[in-house]
């Protein structure tokens, strides 16, 4: 990714990466069982102003008026519902409706977030919370991502295609991008 220009912001200093300053493609780096390899992804652009790129074997969809969802295409039980949160909302609030979330699955307990966000320039997880339960893990985290601030949410069941679908979840958030203000709606 080039470096960043100066870009117009929100008023509160965020600034935002245009959104033709990005290619509708661009190469991933995807680590799976200690192998890198580069695959193309192509360009989705949210409502919810940000930017993030789709690996081949994903879709991404609008859900609801507040998040984005990103499942595999040879099994949707794998997902990761990404939403742009408010930058006031404190950590301790943030926490109790994670944990509370959590509780249909199993007892939330804090998660390494760089296992699930590639630890970049622009990247802070201020929260990370996991539970575990019959046949599902369900993470969800809070994270400063290249300006905006975003609540992502993984869904991930205990079957076989684990194994490549979280490196390429964490590679795409690695290159999501700040496009514009969050929609209030």
């Amino acid at each position: 990714m080039p470096a960043r220009q100066p870009t117009p912001d929100d008023g509160d200093g965020i600034a935002f990466t245009p959104i033709d300053a990005l290619p509708p493609t661009r190469t991933l780096e995807v680590s799976v069982e200690g192998q890198r390899e580069a695959r193309e992804a192509r360009l989705f652009q949210s409502p919810q102003g940000y930017a993030i790129y789709v690996l081949p074997q994903l879709e991404m969809t609008p859900e609801e008026p507040c998040c984005d969802l990103v499942y595999a295409r040879v099994d949707d039980g794998f997902f990761m519902r990404i939403e742009r949160i408010d930058e006031a909302t404190d950590l301790a609030t943030l926490r109790g409706d994670m944990q509370l979330a959590l509780s249909s699955v199993g007892t939330a307990e804090d998660a390494g977030g760089h296992a699930y966000v590639a630890a970049q320039p622009g990247t802070d997880v201020e929260l990370a919370l996991r539970a575990r339960g019959d046949g599902v893990s369900l993470v969800m985290l809070v994270a400063r991502i290249d300006g905006g601030r975003y609540r992502v949410t993984l869904h991930l069941p205990h079957r076989e295609a684990l194994e490549g679908i979280v490196p390429s979840f964490r590679a795409m958030l690695g290159g999501l991008r700040t496009t514009g203000p969050r929609d209030a709606g």
